[in-house]
Order: C-alpha cells, then sequence, then structure tokens
C-alpha cells in the first residue's frame, strides 16, 4: 500500500511540476485517451457476448485498434514534455502495441489470413486483444486525468470516428490494418443507412460474387474487410469461366487475358453483362476488359500515357450527388484522399454514345496538374446489366481511411445493387 501511495504522490507532484502544455502538446494527450477508451470499449464489447458469432470477430477488432494505436502514435509532438511517470506509461504502452504488431505479422506470415480469420490468427487474436487491452487499461490510469477524460468524450463524433482519425495519411504497412478498419466501419454505416442491403448480403449466394484478380490489385481483401461472401479466381485463370452462376463480377488491374483463350473469355463477359451481370473494374481494366466489351464506351491512353504514383483528392460530381451508388460514399465535411498505382490508366469517355452513361466520382487535379482526364469513377448501363469503372484500385495502399472508406462504400453500394433481386 505505501508504494502505490508513493506512486500516486508521485503522479500528483510530477502534473503539478509540469509546465503548461502546448495546443499540439494537448491534443496529442487527448488522442491517446481516446485510443485507450475505444481499445477498452472494443475487446469489452466482445468479452461480454461470448457467442460464436462474435468469437469469430476477434481478428478484426486486433486489425482495428492496433492501426487505432499506429495512428495515434504516428502524431506524437516531437517535443513532448512530460512528468516521469506518465512518460513510463506512454512508454509502456508503446511497447506493447510494437509487441503486438509484431505478433500478428509474424502470423500473417505463416499463412493465417487475416482477411478471413484464419485458424491460427483466430485462435491467437482473442489473447493478443486482451493483453493490448491490459497495457492499455495500464497506462490510462497512469497518463490519464479526469479532465482529459472529459475532454475526449467532447471530442468524439458520430459513430466514434473522429475527423483527424479519417483525414490521417497512412503507408503500405498498414494498408492491410487500414483496409480492415475501414471494413468495419462502412458495414457498421451501412447496417444504419440502409438495413435492407444488409440482408442482401447476408443472403446471397456463396458464388453470387466473382472476383477476378489481375497482378496488381486485391479485392478479395476488400471483401474480406466488409464481409461479402465471393468465389475467387486468377485473372489467367478464366479460361473454363462460364460467368453463370455470379450476378455480380469484379474484375481487378492485371495485364488482362492473354493467349488463345483472350476471345472467347471476353465473349462470356460481355454476355454475362448484357444477361443483366454487373461488372465492376480497376485500373488497367479499362484497356484489358472494358475496350474489348463495350468498345468506344470508354477510352485511355493506357501504356502510352500512364499516371505516376500520387496520392489525390477525388469528389463526387455535382450532377451525381444523389446518385445510388454515391449513397454513403462521401462523408460531409472529410477531405478523402485516394491512392493511383504507379503507371495507373487514365480514363476518359469514349467517342461511343452511352444512353445513361454517368461520371460519379472526379480528380480535379488529374486534369489540372497533370493534363488527363478528370474521371475517377464512371458507370452506365449495357443490355440488362451495368458497368462501373473505377480508376483507382479496390485495395488501397496509401490515402487517408476516409478514402478507403469512400472507395469501399462505393464497391459495395455496386455489389448491394447487382445481388438485388431484379424482380
Amino acid at each position: 500500500m505505501r508504494a502505490v501511495l508513493v506512486g500516486l504522490t508521485l503522479l500528483v507532484l510530477g502534473g503539478i511540476a509540469r509546465a503548461e502544455p502546448t495546443e499540439a502538446q494537448r491534443n496529442y494527450e487527448i488522442r491517446v485517451v481516446a485510443h485507450f477508451q475505444r481499445t477498452q470499449a472494443a475487446v469489452e464489447r466482445l468479452e461480454a457476448a461470448k457467442t460464436a458469432s462474435e468469437d469469430a470477430r476477434w481478428a478484426e477488432v486486433l486489425a482495428f485498434v492496433l492501426v487505432d494505436g499506429a495512428s495515434t502514435r504516428s502524431d506524437r509532438p516531437e517535443a513532448l514534455e512530460l512528468a516521469p511517470a506518465r512518460k513510463q506509461a506512454l512508454d509502456a504502452w508503446a511497447q506493447a502495441a510494437a509487441d503486438t504488431e509484431a505478433v500478428y505479422e509474424q502470423l500473417r506470415g505463416l499463412g493465417a489470413k487475416a482477411t478471413d480469420d484464419g485458424p491460427s490468427l483466430r485462435t491467437r487474436a482473442r489473447g493478443l486483444c486482451v493483453g493490448y487491452r491490459n497495457a492499455c487499461r495500464s497506462a490510462r490510469a497512469a497518463f490519464a486525468t479526469p479532465e482529459l477524460e472529459a475532454a475526449v468524450e467532447a471530442l468524439v463524433v458520430d459513430q466514434g470516428i473522429e475527423k483527424a482519425k479519417l483525414e490521417a495519411p497512412f503507408t503500405k504497412v498498414n494498408a492491410h490494418l487500414v483496409c480492415r478498419l475501414a471494413g468495419a466501419h462502412v458495414r457498421r454505416l451501412l447496417a444504419i443507412q440502409d438495413p435492407s442491403a444488409v440482408q442482401v448480403l447476408t443472403t446471397a449466394k456463396p458464388d453470387a460474387v466473382l472476383v477476378v484478380e489481375g497482378a496488381f490489385d486485391h479485392a478479395s481483401r476488400v471483401l474480406d474487410a466488409l464481409r461479402v461472401s465471393y468465389r475467387r479466381r486468377d485473372e489467367d485463370r478464366t479460361h473454363t469461366e462460364t460467368f453463370r452462376s455470379p450476378r455480380v463480377v469484379v474484375w481487378t488491374s492485371g495485364e488482362g487475358v492473354r493467349g488463345a483463350n483472350r476471345k472467347r473469355v471476353m465473349r462470356q463477359l460481355r454476355s454475362f453483362v448484357e444477361r443483366g451481370g454487373y461488372l465492376l473494374t480497376t485500373d488497367w481494366s479499362v484497356v484489358h476488359v472494358l475496350e474489348e466489351i463495350v468498345p468506344g464506351a470508354l477510352k485511355s491512353r493506357g501504356p502510352q500515357g500512364p499516371i505516376p504514383e500520387m496520392v489525390l483528392v477525388p469528389r463526387a460530381v455535382a450532377t451525381a450527388k444523389d446518385h445510388p451508388l454515391l449513397r454513403g460514399v462521401f462523408l460531409p465535411g472529410v477531405k478523402p484522399k485516394w491512392w493511383l498505382e504507379n503507371a495507373a490508366f487514365d480514363v476518359t469517355i469514349g467517342p461511343r454514345p452511352v444512353k445513361g452513361r454517368v461520371v460519379l466520382v472526379e480528380i480535379e487535379a488529374l486534369a489540372t496538374k497533370f493534363k488527363r482526364g478528370p474521371v475517377a469513377a464512371v458507370t452506365f448501363p449495357r443490355g440488362k446489366g451495368r458497368v462501373l469503372h473505377v480508376l483507382p484500385q479496390a485495395y488501397q495502399q496509401m490515402g487517408n481511411l476516409a478514402g478507403v472508406m469512400a472507395h469501399q462504400r462505393l464497391l459495395l453500394n455496386f455489389v448491394v445493387e447487382g445481388l438485388r433481386d431484379p424482380d
């Protein structure tokens, strides 16, 4: 007991001796406490549930708290003046986070898919979550004050997502974590805004969505994060595909189908759309897929005018803001950012008149700064079906959380529309 009293006395004296914090330091302290609160709440909700469905979500929550913590730590001010006890608490938390992230990466490296709660990750995710929660709880007890706790409560916004978190940049190292976090938020917002869409996703047949993955994009990771069932096939293994069972095909960026099978596969895909199927394509697929099945609808300079890697701000086209595919895509008051991979293919409207063709999203900087077409997402009907092409790749590896959420919601809206009963 004496040791506890001495420790509390040092904390109080250390807090009194500390100089008045700067605004940057104050904001950082609030963000740290907010992370501790979110981590405890997320883990404790799962502990309380104790159901099979909740048990399967431990890996998702682990990804959430790790990317949330990584974002918080990256914003630490260079000159952070803290009392020794509070500094020790933050250092202990940072070390616990680093250790947890290291184990998480090891598990993924062993082949345990973070995207589908593979056995190794699933069996250890609960322990990792609880251990990290305990570290946050200890740090919170030593670091937080009633004043800080109150400040955090005052800053919490809708769905517990702070604007600063939404707009904070991330790098390729954390892309898989941001993808998982975005998917959790998008599904939660979808349940609030369109409960019928969740029912559509829940009752869809396992093979209703087909992902054809090219070499450069990974839509399967996005659909895993969004908890959408699908069947996957590599682009170079589509020669036996008939496209009879799916309602939606997501064809991601790659070098296209090669060899003698190309014409037959493209013919089958064209028939799929004309029968009423929904086709979503990304990046290079504008040339390798769409120019083949809907010639003249869109055009691109392709390899003759590739776009360098960059992160840019997308915006909804004013005349398309009320389009069903844009519902919930852009959060009010938040600036999303989309990542374009090196050598991305630009998109412009083709010479062929297409009734119902709508440009949904533009990236103004592509036109003003780089003299390219500004089109970032465009949709049009074809036969009884529909096509959506999105310039940025589905699996966003840079940008910010708001941008990843926007891209995922656009994809999810399209999938839901394709799965809805046409009758």
